[in-house]
Order: structure tokens, then C-alpha cells, then sequence
């Protein structure tokens, strides 16, 4: 693995070394006829996706006539690719474009950082495989939030290395309409003004007129998108948000203890919930946890109390706040048992498994090396950085003795990790912690695996030559 970064002067094909370029162009011709083949009528639609098609279809005239469950993000992609209704090869081929341009993108944030032609292959190599891709094939928004994503972290290095307004515009904006993708990212904006761009002030990397720049662009592309769906269906719909499902989604966290429920203030809602939890525990074919009845006690809740569809995701988001006062342990033992245990697990469909208990087992053992070569790789970096900083900190330095290449690899992998962990601690903080929540940040999560490596070396060897200067002078 080189440490040396790329040359300023040296040749490039779109970012990337010749030889690099002409393998990608061979391996994403291969994988758009092998994957054309072999998943030519294998779109999955999944439970969530009937509620994507409606909203696509409430955009066929390019404007919201109703609160719709989904944000337009994705429905707006269904509906250029003509399926506001059913699959088409046309949204397959062009969610499969999507996954290759952010492989390439990714390449180039590794190129950047100083990683040679041979770690770069392998990189795209790995990328390529079917449970990666897997998510080009479901219509639901994985794949769309994970092309947003890897723009915002490609588009905002590039930025660092050059300050061209553009890309900050395109970072803010992919992070944006993220959020309009995947309501997950509604705070990411806010959360990377808070973390990444204090470290790149830190490290020197950023002044405070273009630390403020930044977190200026950054939050406002957010706050126009988000605040101005959210603006849109107040004044049109009477709710505040770009989607009334936070109710139901925090319903997920609570659903084990809905017995807690008062019987004076909520006697008709719970009567509705345990009823309905308790059926799905024993419903032959279910998941037999319960977590997803609250979509199936929906329409009994409506039905009975004659609230309406704003009004019931009200009730639910104070009802479930009152429950996670009252039980703050049981909550916390529900986003725990998500944290350290499903949501790290592999989300391969029956298109990566081929049907093959073979191939499934194949695919689950490379998915949890990557996980545990993550992890391992996170904590020791983790440890190499704060001893770092803590040095600088004892001492009263400032991080100049680090070289600017490693001060930009701290940042991407800082950026990419700040973007992988608020998404998992969002999604089993709000939601069940699926191991589909995760798909969006496993590009991410593999490019942090590629970057420890060299980065690890780098701090090492700046503190081998402190040492050495010390006992010199």
C-alpha cells in the first residue's frame, strides 16, 4: 500500500490513473451485461415500496396533493424512469449506473489519498460483487441515498484540495436531497458541521472564514430542501415534517413494552397494540417479534379513535416520548441490542444468494471479515488519532508536524465515519436497526478499511521521527 501521494501532474482519466480507468471500463461493461442477464426480471419489491410508487405517481404532474408516507427523493427517480407503478429495466440500469459512478467516485477519493493502482482495483473489485449491487435491483432507496452519500464525501475532499465553490454546492446539495431520499439524513448537514468541520479547523486544514463558508452552505441547502417540503405540507396538509412516520417508527423502540401504556389516557390504543403485537408473535410465516405491527394496528387505531392520519402520528409521537420517559432502560436496551447485534448483520437478498445456502454462507463470511476488519481497524486508528491529539494537546501544539496528505486522510476517514455511525445510531435509535439501513454506508464502511491502513503507517512513522527529533536535539 503506497504512502506517497498522487503527483499533481500526473495523468488521469476522469481522477483516475490510465490503468485503473481501463480496468473499471472493462469490469462495469462486464457487470452491466452479466447483471443485465442474470437479474433481468428480478426487481424486488419490497413491503415499503407500494408507498414509493404513490407518492411517484402523485408527482406525475410535478406537484404533492397529498401527505404522502414517503418523501419525494426516490419517487421523483420512479417516476423519470417510468416506474411509478412497477419495475422497469430502465430504473434497473439506471440504479446500476448509479452504483458503478459512486465506485468510481469512491476510487477517486482513494487515488487522492495516495492509494496505488493495485489497492484500487481490489477496491472496485470487491464493490462490484452481487451483495453490493444487490441494492441497484430493490426499488427502495438504498441505492439512490448511497450514491448521494459518496457524492457528498467525494465532492467535499475535492473541495478541501481546491476550494472550487462547486463542489461545496454539489456536497451540500447531494447531503440535501439525501435527506429528501432517506429522512434518516435529515440532521446529517448539521451533525458534520458540528464534528468534521471543527477537526479540519483543528488539523489547519481550514481557516474560520472558510470553516464558516462551509457551514453555512451546508445547512442551508438542508434547511431550503428539508425546511421547504416541510413548509409545503404545514401550509398544505397542516403537518409540519416530509414525512408523518416518526410516530410509527418510534413505535418499533417501544413495542415491548406497550403494557406500560396508561389505562386511562391510552385505553383504546393499547387495547389496539398489544392485540395486534400479540398476533404477529404467533402468526405463522411473521417474524414472530412484533416490532412491525404498529403498520398493522395502523388502520384499527385511525378506525377507532376517528383521529386522522396527521393527528395519529401526533398521538404516536407523544405517546411513545411518554413511554421512553417512563421506561428509559427498556428503550435503551432495544437501540442497544440493534447496535451491537442486527444492524452489523448481512442484508443479502435471494438475488446475491442465487437461492444457494452455498452461496449465502459465502457471502455472510466475507460480509463479517469487512465488519471485523472495520471494527478492528476503527478502534486501533481510533486509539493511534487520540494519541495524536492528545500529545498536541499536552504539549500545546498545534497538529503541524503531520504531513498535509495525512491531515486530508484523517478528514476523509473522520467524514466517512461521521456519516456511518449517525446512520446507524439513527436507524436503531428511531427505527429496528435493519441490516438493510446499513447498505447505503457499506461503500463508506469500505473505504474507511482501505484508508485506516495507510493512515495507521503515516501517524506511526510522524512518531518515530518526534521521537528521533527529541533524542537529537
Amino acid at each position: 500500500m503506497s504512502n506517497a501521494s498522487p503527483a499533481r501532474n500526473e495523468r488521469t482519466i476522469a481522477g483516475l490513473p490510465p490503468g485503473v480507468s481501463f480496468f473499471y471500463l472493462f469490469l462495469f461493461s462486464a457487470a452491466l451485461i452479466i447483471y443485465g442477464i442474470a437479474w433481468s426480471n428480478s426487481m424486488v419489491i419490497a413491503a415499503d415500496t407500494p408507498g414509493y410508487f404513490e407518492t411517484a405517481r402523485d408527482l406525475a404532474d410535478f406537484k404533492l396533493d397529498q401527505l404522502n408516507d414517503r418523501p419525494p427523493g426516490y419517487p421523483l427517480l420512479l417516476l423519470l424512469t417510468g416506474a411509478s407503478s412497477h419495475p422497469t429495466r430502465r430504473l434497473f440500469f439506471t440504479a446500476l449506473l448509479l452504483h458503478l459512478v459512486t465506485i468510481w467516485m469512491l476510487t477517486v477519493v482513494l487515488h487522492n489519498m495516495g492509494l496505488n493502482g493495485l489497492w484500487l482495483k481490489l477496491f472496485g473489485s470487491i464493490l462490484i460483487q452481487p451483495p453490493y449491487v444487490q441494492s441497484c435491483a430493490m426499488i427502495m432507496t438504498e441505492n439512490l441515498a448511497q450514491f448521494c452519500l459518496a457524492l457528498s464525501v467525494a465532492c467535499f475532499i475535492l473541495w478541501l484540495r481546491n476550494r472550487r465553490t462547486i463542489y461545496l454546492a454539489i456536497t451540500s446539495s447531494a447531503i440535501g436531497y439525501s435527506a429528501l431520499t432517506r429522512p434518516t439524513y435529515q440532521a446529517l448537514s448539521l451533525v458534520i458541521v458540528l464534528s468534521v468541520l471543527p477537526l479540519a479547523g483543528y488539523l489547519g486544514c481550514l481557516n474560520r472564514r472558510e470553516m464558516l463558508r462551509a457551514a453555512l452552505s451546508l445547512v442551508a441547502v438542508s434547511a431550503i430542501l428539508v425546511g421547504g417540503l416541510s413548509a409545503f405540507n404545514y401550509s398544505r396538509f397542516g403537518y409540519f415534517g416530509i414525512t408523518p412516520l416518526l410516530g410509527y417508527n418510534l413505535s418499533t423502540r417501544t413495542v415491548r413494552f406497550w403494557d406500560r401504556l396508561s389505562d386511562s389516557e391510552d385505553r383504546v390504543v393499547k387495547d389496539v397494540l398489544i392485540k395486534t403485537r400479540d398476533s404477529e408473535l404467533i402468526s405463522p410465516g411473521s417474524s414472530h417479534t412484533g416490532l412491525q405491527s404498529i403498520y398493522t394496528a395502523r388502520p384499527e387505531i385511525i378506525r377507532l379513535t376517528g383521529m386522522s392520519q396527521i393527528e395519529a402520528s401526533r398521538y404516536l409521537v407523544r405517546m411513545n416520548l411518554n413511554l421512553i420517559m417512563r421506561a428509559p432502560l427498556n428503550y435503551l436496551q432495544e437501540v442497544g441490542c440493534a447496535l451491537g447485534g442486527s444492524y452489523w448483520f448481512p442484508a443479502n437478498s435471494s438475488l446475491a444468494n442465487m437461492n444457494s445456502r452455498i452461496i449465502q454462507m459465502i457471502w455472510s463470511l466475507l460480509h463479517f471479515m469487512i465488519i471485523g476488519c472495520f471494527l478492528a481497524t476503527g478502534l486501533i486508528l481510533s486509539g493511534a488519532l487520540a494519541d495524536s491529539f492528545l500529545k498536541a494537546r499536552l504539549t500545546e501544539l498545534d497538529p503541524s508536524p503531520l504531513s498535509s496528505e495525512t491531515k486530508y486522510q484523517i478528514l476523509a476517514y473522520c467524514l466517512a465515519g461521521t456519516i456511518v455511525l449517525y446512520t446507524m445510531i439513527i436507524s436503531c435509535a428511531i427505527d429496528i436497526g435493519d441490516p438493510r439501513f446499513r447498505l447505503p454506508t457499506d461503500c463508506l464502511i469500505l473505504l474507511m478499511i482501505f484508508l485506516a491502513p495507510m493512515l495507521w503507517l503515516r501517524l506511526v512513522k510522524n512518531h518515530w521521527n518526534e521521537t528521533a527529533n527529541r533524542q537529537t536535539g
